[in-house]
């Protein structure tokens, strides 16, 4: 099968949890034998960034201001036509509108990205909600054989688009298995808390620190570790202003075997994310053997066993409640956490999709 996959950014260190996605799904399906392509924009992006196996084209771009999108004329003219099915990346795009225009059968995975415009403010912005709202319900979710959702919040979100319910379908998120069998020892001998993600509102590195300034455990490091998606520097300032710079790490985006590291170093993985579609953070997390703690905003979260961790309501007081139990409570389900995680594996995901594709072009 020839199967396309179109994302808008797939740097991997700017594309965040959808450039992952659609990397590891594309890599795991052409281990599967398929011939396999991938088109993006070169936001970021090398050919460093293409999944081996994969075919890559990356077309230049620019982003209109006003609206974020980025525009790649020249994904009109690419090579869809030997693609038997177009797997989307992300909703609201336009190199998704380019594909859609080639007539192939298309899904879409909005890996979170479908929430709703919001309400209008000026009469000018309630031209362009309405305008959006056309386009892409039109042109996007009603052609769309499938539409594929990481937890139940986001079908309902795709049916307030108006998509039919039949075409809803849910999957899981994964992991590389193959890259968590070689756990590292651990490094350091001080009790650590870790936060690994981008640095934006909606991850709430902010509320993390402020729960963590209410911890009675001087002798505990909070790592925060990612790249800057514009809420960088308010995180350090609200170090600052918590006393805690002294006991507050950046070590900046990491990936590979130093996030491993991170990982089997830290006491506890804490995700505070005022809201997260899925979090695959917290399956790496456990597939080191690192028990979690996570928002309720976290689509996940209703899923995470109990010898995996926990999940509390949004402020940080009960966040500090749990952290402080946590990390003073013995820990001898290490195994359980590790076997969990390696039930989610790219391989299973891909190809439970390659047979919904199947299913699609019947």
């Amino acid at each position: 099968m020839n199967i396309l996959h179109v994302i808008d950014v797939i740097s991997q260190t700017h594309g965040g949890g959808s450039a992952r996605v659609a990397w590891h799904l594309a890599k795991e399906q052409a281990v599967l034998g398929h011939q396999v392509a991938l088109y993006s924009t070169d936001y970021q992006a090398s050919q460093k960034d293409a999944p081996p196996g994969v075919e890559m084209r990356l077309f230049p771009s620019f982003c209109l201001i006003q609206t974020g999108y980025r525009v790649a004329p020249g994904m009109l003219l690419a090579g869809f036509r030997k693609a038997d099915i177009v797997h989307l990346h992300n909703y609201r795009t336009v190199p998704n509108l380019m594909a859609s225009l080639w007539h192939k059968p298309f899904v879409i995975q909005a890996d979170g990205s479908a929430l709703p415009i919001p309400a209008p403010r000026h009469w000018y912005s309630q031209w362009w909600k309405q305008g959006n709202d056309v386009v892409w319900r039109n042109v996007l979710v009603k052609r769309a054989r499938r539409l594929i959702a990481c937890n139940p919040y986001e079908i309902a979100q795709y049916l307030a688009e108006g998509a039919p319910k039949a075409r809803c379908v849910q999957t899981d998120l994964g992991i590389d298995v193959a890259e968590f069998t070689d756990i590292p020892a651990r490094s350091r001998q001080d009790k650590t808390i870790l936060f690994v993600g981008r640095f934006h509102y909606h991850k709430g590195p902010d509320l993390l620190v402020r729960a963590f300034a209410r911890l009675n455990m001087p002798d505990v490091t909070l790592v925060l570790a990612g790249w800057d998606n514009g809420y960088l520097a308010e995180t350090r300032r609200v170090v600052e202003e918590c006393g805690v710079a002294g006991r507050v790490e950046f070590p900046g985006y990491v990936q590979g075997r130093q996030l491993r590291q991170l990982y089997a170093d830290a006491d506890l993985y804490v995700l505070p994310s005022r809201y997260e579609a899925y979090g695959l953070c917290i399956q790496e997390a456990c597939a080191c053997g690192t028990p979690v703690l996570v928002s309720r905003q976290c689509a996940i979260a209703d899923r995470i066993p109990e010898y995996c961790g926990r999940a509390v309501c949004l402020n940080e007081h009960a966040m500090a409640r749990a952290m402080q139990e946590m990390l003073t409570e013995p820990d001898n389900r290490r195994a359980e956490r590790i076997a969990w995680a390696r039930g989610f594996g790219w391989d299973r995901i891909a190809r439970d999709l390659v047979k919904m594709y199947e299913e699609v072009l019947r």
